[in-house]
């Protein structure tokens, strides 16, 4: 077994602070009517997320990949990534509908199923899933030249596409398997 980077942990970690910061930078300026406040957001939110994409394809093992069947790849992408997402936005359907009163649970239901993310920080785990499923059948079925001709079309197609809740997870999803096979070459 490859021992972990402790220098990518730490970037992790950081990005992971970054993130936070900038939603607290959101939270104190929901009018972004304070000059510093929103320069600081737009530049963390410039290069936080997919500098975490591009760290998480770095630890991704090819050779363990190529040997793992569908099933098991997908049983566990949903374990690690789908049930957590189900866990938050169900939880923010109940506080939406009980405490806020903003949404009824069948409109609540219809944003989690849809992507429109009823927390709207978790979209990054569908977008990581939808990802990893492409790069999983990018690295089991193709070679590296055809893969990045792939994320290269997928990448200039994410310019045209909607950008609202499924198709905006698909974008940002191929975004980050843009990423994760640029880690390939």
């Amino acid at each position: 077994m490859k021992e972990r980077s402790t220098e990518i942990d730490n970037a992790r970690g950081i990005l992971i602070l970054l993130v936070i910061m900038g939603h607290l930078l959101i939270y104190a300026n929901p009018a972004y009517s304070i000059l510093p406040y929103n320069l600081a957001e737009s530049y963390i939110s410039s290069f936080h997320m997919p500098a975490f994409f591009l760290l998480s394809g770095m630890l991704f093992r090819n050779d363990r990949w190529k040997e793992k069947g569908w099933k098991s790849f997908l049983l566990r992408r949903v374990e690690t990534l789908m049930v957590p997402y189900a866990f938050f936005e169900v939880l923010a359907i109940l506080y939406r509908h009980f405490i806020l009163r903003s949404v009824t649970i069948p409109e609540g239901l219809w944003n989690m199923i849809s992507f429109r993310c009823n927390v709207g920080a978790d979209w990054f785990l569908p977008a990581m899933f939808l990802a990893q499923i492409f790069f999983f059948f990018c690295v089991k079925y193709l070679n590296k030249t055809i893969s990045g001709i792939l994320a290269a079309a997928a990448l200039f197609c994410t310019w045209y596409l909607p950008t609202e809740g499924l198709w905006r997870v698909l974008c940002r999803g191929m975004l980050a398997s843009d990423l994760f096979i640029a880690e390939m070459f």
